[in-house]
């Protein structure tokens, strides 16, 4: 079953309420795997992570919306990696 855009942005809008997240926690609400996460933020500008004060990655809530909408292009729309980063850019 194909995710519509409408759905993209109602699981934007459940995540919780927290400003950073884990990897783990990331590849989960996007539903992900961990490697595919580090291959898209080679790939994308603005896909990047911090590092927590134990030293682990953490996303911002932006990066993870816009993980989401990633997949939504490439998964969904079935676009091709290069067109994804141009309206990633956007």
């Amino acid at each position: 079953m194909e995710a519509t855009f409408s759905e993209i942005d109602q699981s934007v809008q459940s995540l919780p309420a927290k400003s950073s997240f884990r990897v783990d926690e990331v590849c989960a609400l996007v539903e992900i795997r961990p490697y595919v996460l580090r291959f898209w933020e080679k790939e994308f500008k603005g896909i990047d992570s911090l590092s927590s004060s134990s030293g682990q990655k953490v996303y911002e809530r932006d990066v993870v919306k816009l993980l989401m909408f990633a997949k939504y292009l490439l998964f969904v729309k079935k676009m091709p990696l290069a067109m994804a980063k141009k309206e990633l850019e956007n």
